[in-house]
């Protein structure tokens, strides 16, 4: 199925609170029904079937670029910048990949949106444009725009959405100039059904500064729990070392205020209006810690992924995904509670020595679905890079047993 034309608007407004809102309308691709369910659950259960034991891993198809495919426009590629992010918004599917002119690194980079049905074979890419008129999918703040033409900047993307009902979900970027991080923003995306068109809206600025020392929530994950958003952060200060995670928490309907967060305190098992700043080791409030020599990729590499934190219907319990310090194995952990306490035995889901797991995520929403058989969470989606190319996003199908 080939996409008409994609129609792009882009609005700049400010909000009557005076937090800055920036949007941007993307409208005219194909429909497709994608279906997902995501299981309601008590914040605390009971978890089940904790060995993990893996009956099957199938490759399932590289996550095809149409318009790379057929432009013939050879000094613009779009090329798939991981990690790549998958984001489910009611019946439809959305990925959410990195977007760069090959021969020069150091323009500014786009994103793409491509949306797919069930197998990510049929994904389409709507973001075909002339590089003449560069477009930023997720708009860029004032400051990103001034900032000169020949300066490295990007927005990208770490980990999946989560979403916030049938027809919105949100996920966090993370902003880039000359190859240091600026901190985190959210974004939220907003799916009319009607007229078939996809809202994407940037609340502020920055959610997180490492200017202000701030941690950056929601880049190393964020789920939605029944009317509640949690957002994961990592510690990669000097401090922490990329070994801590962090959580923050937010009524789904409001999480796009930032006043209504509130921040776990690990050392006293409470939430508070206190946000920990990354100015000293916070390891007593952190939710889970690496040992050793450890550490996750996200805070080793520009072009890396987070975590993958999700509810497990079929393992009744919170699932959390990593890869290893050799970025050659998945790492699975889980618990009771979305903020622990979390299993410390390092469970080697799967191994990959072939491509680039430092881009890799986990998500059991493409086998949510009324079709699926079985329960939510028996089977997974990984979606590694390839290993001749960074930009190549490929996927495969874990069964537990």
């Amino acid at each position: 199925m080939i996409a008409s034309q994609t129609v792009l608007l882009f609005i700049i407004a400010v909000s009557e609170t005076s937090a800055e809102v920036l949007s941007g309308v993307w409208s005219g691709f194909a429909e497709y029904s994608t279906p997902h369910y995501f299981p309601t659950t008590r914040y605390r259960v009971t978890p089940q079937y904790t060995d993990f034991t893996v009956s099957s891993v199938t490759y399932w198809g590289k996550v095809n670029d149409f318009h790379a495919q057929s432009s013939d426009n050879s000094s613009w590629v779009n090329s798939r910048r991981a990690p790549l992010t998958f984001c489910a918004i009611g019946d439809n599917s959305f990925w959410f990949t990195g977007l760069q002119q090959s021969d020069d690194l150091t323009v500014p980079t786009s994103m793409a949106i491509s949306q797919s049905s069930t197998h990510p074979s049929y994904v389409s890419d709507y973001s075909a444009f002339d590089p003449s008129s560069l477009i930023y999918f997720i708009p860029q703040s004032p400051e990103e725009a001034a900032i000169e033409a020949n300066t490295a900047k990007l927005s990208m993307p770490r980990t999946n959405c989560a979403m916030i009902s049938a027809t919105r979900a949100v996920q966090f970027w993370d902003s880039w100039v000359d190859f240091a991080s600026r901190g985190s923003f959210l974004v939220q995306y907003d799916l009319k059904v009607s007229n078939n068109s996809l809202t994407v809206t940037r609340f502020k600025d920055l959610y997180g500064s490492v200017a202000e020392n701030q941690y950056s929530y929601g880049l190393f994950a964020s789920m939605k729990v029944n009317s509640v958003v949690y957002m994961y952060a990592l510690d990669t200060s000097e401090y922490g070392n990329s070994q801590d995670i962090f959580v923050a928490s937010a009524p789904a309907e409001k999480v796009v205020v930032k006043s209504t967060w509130r921040y776990w305190h690990n050392s006293t098992q409470s939430w508070s209006t206190e946000e920990p700043l990354a100015v000293k080791s916070h390891k007593l409030d952190a939710i889970y810690s690496l040992s050793g020599s450890d550490t996750f990729a996200m805070g080793e590499s520009l072009f890396s992924a987070g975590g993958s934190i999700f509810y497990s219907e079929y393992h009744s319990a919170y699932i959390m995904v990593y890869v290893s310090t050799d970025k050659t194995k998945y790492i699975i952990e889980y618990a009771p509670t979305p903020v622990g306490p979390w299993s410390t035995l390092k469970k080697v889901l799967y191994t990959d020595s072939k491509n680039s797991l430092a881009a890799a995520l986990v998500t059991p929403a493409m086998f949510s679905t009324p079709a699926a058989a079985g329960k939510s969470g028996k089977s997974l989606l990984m979606t590694p890079a390839s290993s001749n190319s960074e930009y190549d996003g490929l996927t495969y199908k874990l069964n537990f047993a």
